[in-house]
């Protein structure tokens, strides 16, 4: 066992025991990918393998940003965040997560015109940067790659830190919205279990990055 694989098998038995807020471990089977993350630089705050068998339904993905996150991202909002996480059964450092609750925080934001700190800004620079090598390691993966929109990975730009993707956006909205037909169930099924091998196929290619 070479010192890359090494360092691998003790992420791996370190993140195993990594919760999330509400005391739920990774999910196994986008674990390695989580680990495959991190040590190539990107660190991870939330992943879901995706669901299949269980309402919702739903698609793999990662979520990370730069590491040294401000408390705030604008001046004097913390009373603004607690108030708006209780409002929303969430934590004020993930309501952005929320769309609903996420909406709701920007047009108090918009109307009390409040200022992004510059502690912030500095850190929105280092996630810039983590987007960017996402992308391109992406175009690497898809340079000998070709996928259906449907399943294909992606990096979501609308987000505070880095969210990697599978699936089309317009299947997930119908996931969202609830507005999924009983009879269209079986072929997003098959896409995410698709997309899950995407996922899967990606992590062997950020794990090789760390091997070679």
């Amino acid at each position: 066992m070479n010192h890359s694989q090494k360092i691998w098998k003790a992420k791996l038995k370190e993140f195993a025991t990594v919760v999330d807020n509400e005391g739920v471990p990774i999910d196994r089977d986008i674990l390695e990918t989580v680990v495959a993350f991190n040590l190539n630089g990107f660190p991870t705050i939330k992943s879901c393998a995706g669901h299949t068998q269980h309402h919702p339904l739903r698609f793999p993905f990662v979520l990370g940003w730069a590491a040294g996150k401000p408390e705030s991202r604008f001046t004097n909002d913390k009373k603004l965040r607690q108030k708006i996480a209780i409002k929303y059964r969430g934590i004020p450092e993930e309501i952005k997560l929320n769309p609903d609750a996420a909406r709701e925080y920007y047009k108090i934001v918009k109307k009390r015109r409040l200022h992004e700190t510059r502690q912030y800004k500095v850190w929105g620079k280092k996630n810039r940067v983590l987007q960017k090598k996402i992308e391109d390691l992406l175009k690497q993966f898809y340079s000998k790659r070709k996928a259906p929109l449907n399943t294909k990975i992606y990096l979501a730009r609308k987000t505070l830190g880095c969210l990697v993707m599978t699936g089309e956006m317009k299947i997930k909205k119908k996931l969202k919205n609830n507005t999924v037909k009983p009879s269209e169930i079986p072929q997003i099924q098959k896409y995410i279990i698709t997309a899950q091998e995407e996922m899967r196929m990606f992590t062997e290619f950020l794990k090789n990055r760390l091997f070679n």
